[in-house]
């Protein structure tokens, strides 16, 4: 598996991504506050036919993996075509990102028909309590769709994938959320750190992104899952690791109007349109602010260079770039979440 890792880190490290993110619609029918991409104004949509060009496109230029996200992408009537033009490019794994609402019986059963093609579904989720999951998401009957269709797509042999968003609301509730989706068969990811556009967005997440918000968090944990959580860190901010997000030089994203970004945390950078472009790779070469992205370590964010937690922190520079237009301070949220990490660790070690 490392040698794998390696390898892909080598292409990206020589402009050719294996991964993209296309976001074939920005429109959502969900209403949940914290989400980065209400707040993008690209109210473009491309057509059938030039979604089926850019996934061509991605597929001839070397991308292994293809991930269908929005906004909502089953708002578009056309999804399920554009999933099967997506299979029959046979891409090394294909999965798409849902909040699951709209996926009714027929739709249910058609991508039933898709494994193993379609590797994973991956649904969001905020609680394992149907008022609270509800509310938020704004969209009545939700929680209870996405554990009928997902126990069903998980029957006919795909992954399905709940991704679990902690906000102030739901934080003490984390690992009840964790341990009653895990009892049904599924997989878990969970997702504490937030995007920030605008003011508007930091009002609403103000309680979400405080030092005290992570710290109840990372001890409302099992003590296992802490543990997990504390090896990751270490294993990132290892010698052979950066404490850089490393998905600058693995993948990127495509948005609603074809537009190439670094991901979904990075609008800030454009690298030309997938539909134009006659190469991926010269794209993101030709990029200077992508040059510069790739090519900052640590010791290039002042506050970071003599940081004690310098060797104990994964700084995700798009949030950076997004919160503050540069790489000049890190994103608050990486310095709060390590501390509280670390400082967790110590009182399970003192315990022990």
């Amino acid at each position: 598996m490392q040698v794998a890792k390696d390898k892909i880190r080598r292409l990206g490290s020589s402009g050719h991504p294996t991964r993209a993110l296309f976001e074939v619609t920005s429109r959502c029918n969900a209403r949940c506050g914290y989400c980065y991409i209400a707040h993008r104004k690209t109210a473009v949509e491309l057509s059938t036919s030039q979604v089926i060009r850019a996934m061509d496109n991605l597929h001839s230029q070397g991308i292994l993996f293809l991930v269908i996200t929005g906004g909502e992408p089953f708002l578009r009537p056309d999804i399920l075509e554009i999933l099967n033009h997506a299979r029959s490019l046979n891409f090394l794994s294909l999965s798409i990102y849902t909040n699951g609402y709209l996926i009714d019986d027929s739709r249910l059963a058609q991508l039933c028909g898709m494994a193993p093609n379609l590797r994973t579904i991956q649904m969001s989720v905020f609680s394992h309590i149907p008022e609270v999951h509800d509310s938020y998401m704004g969209l009545p009957g939700s929680l209870k769709r996405i554990m009928f269709s997902g126990r069903a797509l998980m029957d006919s042999g795909i992954r399905v994938t709940l991704s679990l968003n902690v906000l102030e609301f739901n934080v003490d509730t984390t690992q009840e959320s964790i341990d009653f989706f895990s009892s049904r068969g599924f997989k878990i990811l969970v997702g504490c750190f937030k995007d920030i556009p605008n003011l508007e967005v930091r009002t609403h997440l103000i309680g979400s992104i405080e030092p005290d918000f992570f710290e109840r968090f990372v001890t409302g944990l099992a003590p296992n899952l802490r543990r997990k959580y504390l090896r990751d860190m270490q294993n990132r901010c290892s010698d052979s690791g950066t404490g850089l997000c490393e998905g600058r030089f693995t993948q990127v994203m495509i948005d609603s109007a074809g537009y190439i970004h670094p991901c979904p945390s990075f609008p800030g950078i454009t690298m030309g349109n997938i539909i134009s472009t006659e190469s991926l790779h010269s794209a993101i070469l030709s990029s200077s602010e992508f040059k510069a992205a790739r090519a900052l370590t640590r010791d290039d964010i002042p506050a970071c260079k003599s940081c004690d937690f310098k060797s104990f922190c994964s700084i995700c520079i798009g949030k950076m770039h997004n919160e503050f237009g540069g790489y000049d301070k890190p994103c608050p949220q990486s310095c709060h979440y390590a501390q509280a990490l670390r400082k967790a660790g110590k009182l399970s070690h003192a315990a022990a």
